[in-house]
């Protein structure tokens, strides 16, 4: 029998980076629309790359929607 192993995701959902980010879904689409997060179009909608999100959440992200550094 094969050993079941949970698998993280590689990229995530709007949705899903905004509850990590405890922020709305379009705090997320304005982190993406100024090229604060990258992200990656597939069919109608956009993947963002965990590492992404973990790199901005670690530096501190703070201030970019109000104008700061935008």
């Amino acid at each position: 029998m094969e050993e079941e192993r949970a698998v993280t995701p590689v990229m995530l959902y709007p949705y899903e980076v905004a509850e990590m980010m405890k922020v709305s879904r379009w705090t997320v689409y304005e982190l993406v629309k100024r090229k604060k997060l990258p992200a990656t179009k597939i069919g109608r909608g956009i993947r963002i790359p965990i590492k992404a999100v973990m790199d901005f959440i670690n530096t501190g992200g703070t201030g970019v929607l109000t104008g700061k550094g935008a």
